[in-house]
């Protein structure tokens, strides 16, 4: 099921980095979700060489499923919490390793 327009999919996480940064990018992440108790599987990890305005280079996007804690897939309120916490803090811990991600916010 989508979200409604101009909400968030709490469901889902990506993210995009070059090549190079993609294991502390994706330990930063998997650090983080255990920190918060938040469950996740990785979706996929494609590889594609883009500019994103910084010149053409190898770019790796992640995408997360987050695992509902409620009944029949849904997301308790204090784990959507912790989600919303989880993204904003991912994305200041990405910034404090000089690491960008070239993914929208989901």
């Amino acid at each position: 099921m989508r979200p409604a327009p101009g909400t968030t999919d709490t469901s889902n996480a990506r993210f995009t980095v070059t090549f190079s940064d993609q294991f502390e990018a994706k330990e930063i992440f998997t650090e983080l979700a255990r920190k918060k108790a938040i469950g996740v599987e990785l979706k996929s990890d494609d590889l594609d060489y883009l500019d994103l305005g910084d010149g053409a280079q190898l770019h790796v996007t992640f995408d997360f499923r987050f695992k509902p804690n409620g009944p029949n897939g849904t997301f308790s309120p204090a784990l959507q919490m912790r989600i919303d916490d989880f993204r904003r803090e991912f994305q200041q811990e990405l910034q404090q390793a000089g690491i960008r991600n070239y993914a929208p916010e989901s």
